[in-house]
């Protein structure tokens, strides 16, 4: 049974933010992650922040390079789930 991509996306940080900086990446594709790894820095306002693995899987893509500025919501990388 083939398991679907799960996406990671900018979260809402805070109300008063659109935007935050990638700072650095902790995997590369093809990394296998388990659930709540961190695998992104991210930087908002005066805060940096961790953004963890959605699931238990191997990195698949990785859409924004370090130092990046996206918005919240913008896709950041893919995790194909392990069955």
């Amino acid at each position: 049974m083939e398991s679907a991509l799960v996406p990671l996306v900018v979260p809402l940080l805070g109300t008063a933010m659109d935007e935050v900086a990638v700072s650095r990446w902790l995997v590369t594709v093809g990394d296998a992650v388990r659930r709540g790894d961190p695998v992104v820095e991210i930087e908002a306002a005066k805060a940096t922040s961790e953004l963890e693995a959605p699931v238990d899987g191997v990195v698949t893509a990785i859409h924004v390079a370090e130092d990046a500025e996206v918005e919240v919501g913008q896709l950041l990388a893919e995790f194909q789930e392990r069955s």
